[in-house]
């Protein structure tokens, strides 16, 4: 599933009526892309850590973390694009 989500939402991308505005901000697409991907792949392998028997691992904190990083990073992109993007 991990694997396949990047190419999904590149698939979805084509299927928008409006896809002539990913040319103003197409690169601020791709990171927040590659970014949701990380941070799903982080939360999939904490899932599987906690079910092999380590409970030392707090989901809240690397939920909360990972989609501060994930705005923080589109966030910072975002800026550089055209003010209107939706």
């Amino acid at each position: 599933m991990v694997i396949g989500l990047p190419l999904l939402i590149k698939i979805f991308r084509f299927m928008d009526p409006k896809r002539s505005n990913y040319e103003t901000f197409g690169r601020v697409f791709d990171i927040t892309r590659v970014a949701l991907t990380l941070l799903l792949c982080t939360i999939f392998g904490n899932i599987l850590l906690f079910n092999l028997g380590y409970e030392e691992i707090h989901m809240q904190r690397y939920v909360l973390g990972g989609v501060g990083a994930v705005l923080m990073v589109s966030g910072n992109y975002m800026g550089g694009s055209c003010a209107t993007i939706i």
